[in-house]
């Protein structure tokens, strides 16, 4: 769709000329948004599940709790499902 965009004329593919120049200049400015940086992955100890453990059992929210300890929001959804599988901390 892409490469379609680029080389075709903009009737040729079923837009108007406003359409073609707005898709284009949105493709624009996402080309120069700022990437969003991917955080390495960082293994999960004991420490850091019982870390991420207190902190979602005082409230805290698993973007909060992410951005404080450094770790993507995805680990800390998958900490969180991990909890009925660990008896010893499910309590």
């Amino acid at each position: 769709m892409e490469q379609a965009l680029h080389h075709a004329v903009p009737g040729e593919i079923g837009l108007s000329k406003d359409r073609y120049i707005e898709l284009l200049e949105a493709e624009n400015r996402l080309l120069k948004a700022p990437k969003t940086v991917r955080r390495k992955p960082q293994p999960l100890t004991n420490e850091l599940i019982c870390r991420i453990y207190d902190m979602l059992s005082g409230g805290m929210s698993g973007g909060k709790i992410a951005a404080e300890l450094g770790i993507s929001s995805a680990t800390v959804s998958f900490v969180r499902k991990l909890r009925p599988a660990i008896p010893l901390l499910a309590g």
